[in-house]
């Protein structure tokens, strides 16, 4: 019991993020905060340079970025009330990694 309400926990706080950071986006620095987003689903961004709209990776009210931290490039795909997509791009644009 006590583990369900764990994950549900857990569950509850992502979808609360992952709006919050849709909705922020409109106004803020998109750079923070989708650095902030990769960082609480477990990823390395400590130095984010820059965030830049895929419009490839767009699709209605989902929102992709090229989300550049200086030693790792990540493709994000934010989707309302739910954690962010995230892929590990390197060097050779070759996907290493993916989380969701």
């Amino acid at each position: 019991m006590q583990r369900n309400a764990i994950v549900g926990l857990i569950g509850m706080t992502a979808l609360l993020f992952g709006a919050s950071a849709a909705l922020a986006l409109e106004g803020d620095n998109p750079t923070d905060i989708i650095a902030a987003q990769i960082r609480a689903q477990g990823y390395t961004c400590d130095n984010p340079k820059g965030a830049t709209r895929d419009p490839d990776l767009s699709q209605g009210e989902d929102t992709g970025w090229i989300l550049d931290c200086g030693d790792a490039t990540y493709k994000v795909k934010l989707v309302p009330d739910m954690a962010a997509t995230v892929k590990k791009i390197d060097k050779n644009d070759k996907t290493q990694d993916q989380k969701n």
